[in-house]
């Protein structure tokens, strides 16, 4: 089912256009469905309001003095500040190279006068629907995913829903080795911040393979990949994920005495999982469940200090390019018989 959403907030346009009567037939039509609107007779001056006051729309003619439509969404789209902001073109050509013009330049849509008022008002509530969703997935992932996996998200058509669905995913464990006899030693202002540091370190890793941050467990963290976008190389993404963090732990650590530097262990098991947001529309959790994430939470708990372990599973899709040494199989609570465990060499 979908999610719930708040009442839509009063919007804010920026109407610009070279005619009094054209603005007026705009604005009128746009307050008339509870937006306020502001107006501007020409690219100059509509640049200057968009720099003033906040937007959420920019309705804008091609064909205007001063600063033509496509100056003023070039000068939009080149202001970090104003980049993300919606743009709405009209003219009166039936030229088709101005429209591809603008979409190009990234203008999200275009009217021809004459235009009905229905049109219009579907045209602008269509764009105010896709930034609502685009907010309510960023709210939604950016604790968990890189920037740039909401933005594929959302050139992907992804929706936000309250059900779980079974993909195949990779899932990685890590956690700190000794970090209960490490806290015992010290302050806690000092264990928390430490701790504080090397999680960052996991987010900042995980979320460049783009892999999935699900959270943090105490002294460790569980993260996955193949979800909510799969790339078809999960396996391997996860074990350079897993060197790469061990790599930038050696880093930390060093110039640091040996009773306080930071030791990771790591076990990564790829299989079929549940996977989705849980809770309500007040607070949602984007998580895994299943039997994979078991067998990953157990052999996290083999793994030694600066170890990765993998199952065969992942051993097998991360080769040819990932070299692994197969171990000593071991027994996992809850599989029966021996378990093939395979490690990953690295270098500091």
């Amino acid at each position: 089912m979908g999610l719930p959403v708040a009442d839509t907030p009063c919007r804010r346009v920026l109407v610009a256009d070279d005619s009094p009567v054209v603005r007026e037939m705009l604005v009128d039509i746009l307050v008339e469905q509870g937006m306020q609107c502001a107006e501007a007779a020409d690219g100059v001056e509509a640049l200057a309001l968009a720099r003033k006051e906040p937007f959420d729309l920019v309705i804008t003619d091609i064909q205007m003095p001063n600063l033509d439509g496509l100056g003023l969404v070039r000068a939009l789209k080149a202001d970090p500040q104003l980049r993300s902001l919606p743009v709405v073109m009209l003219t009166a050509s039936q030229e088709e190279g101005l429209m591809v013009a603008g979409l190009g330049l990234g203008a999200d849509d275009y009217l021809r006068k004459p235009f009905s008022q229905q049109e219009l008002v579907l045209r602008v509530q269509n764009i105010f629907n896709r930034t609502r969703d685009k907010a309510l997935l960023l709210a939604t992932f950016e604790k968990y995913v890189a920037p740039e996996v909401v933005t594929e998200m959302l050139e992907r058509g992804y929706r936000l829903e309250l059900y779980g669905e079974k993909k195949p995913i990779v899932v990685l464990f890590c956690d700190i080795r000794g970090f209960t006899e490490f806290s015992e030693a010290r302050d806690p202002r000092e264990v928390v911040g430490v701790l504080n540091e090397i999680m960052t370190i996991v987010t900042e890793i995980v979320m460049a393979h783009r892999g999935t941050l699900d959270k943090f467990l105490g002294d460790g963290a569980m993260a996955f990949f193949g979800a909510p976008i799969a790339y078809g190389d999960e396996a391997l993404r996860a074990v350079r994920a897993s060197v790469a963090l061990l790599r930038r732990l050696a880093a930390w650590n060093q110039g640091r005495e040996a009773r306080d530097r930071i030791q990771l262990g790591i076990g990564i098991h790829a299989g079929e999982a549940v996977v989705g947001n849980i809770g309500s529309a007040a607070r949602l959790s984007y998580t895994a469940i299943g039997s994979c994430v078991n067998v990953a939470a157990r052999l996290v708990g083999v793994a030694g200090a600066g170890e990765i372990l993998l199952s065969r599973e992942v051993r097998d899709g991360a080769q040819p390019t990932v070299s692994c040494d197969e171990l000593t199989p071991v027994v996992l609570k809850g599989i029966k018989g021996l378990f093939p465990i395979f490690s990953v060499p690295w270098q500091e």
